[in-house]
């Protein structure tokens, strides 16, 4: 029966990257180093999409949704491009 969980912190609001990299090496950052890659690639995808709409929109007449998409797009893409440098720094 364990006492304590494997990953001890003093508080919620610690920063738990030193806690993985003491407990399990520098082994711990391999998820954030391999998360932030994937994320740049959802922005990418993001803005292929964009494009692909652009596209597909004019064809079926509806152009009046580009500015709401790429305005969504764009939200998503800054979270995305934040998200990563975040993971990354």
């Amino acid at each position: 029966m364990l006492t304590k969980p494997p990953l001890h912190l003093e508080s919620k609001t610690e920063d738990k990257v030193p806690a993985l990299v003491t407990q399990l090496g520098y082994a711990g950052l391999i998820p954030f180093v391999t998360l932030a890659p994937a994320v740049w690639l959802v922005d990418t995808k993001l803005s292929a999409l964009v494009a692909v709409d652009r596209a597909t929109y004019t064809r079926y007449l509806l152009p009046s949704w580009l500015p709401m998409r790429l305005t969504l797009t764009v939200v998503a893409s800054v979270s995305c491009a934040g998200g990563a440098i975040g993971l990354l720094r």
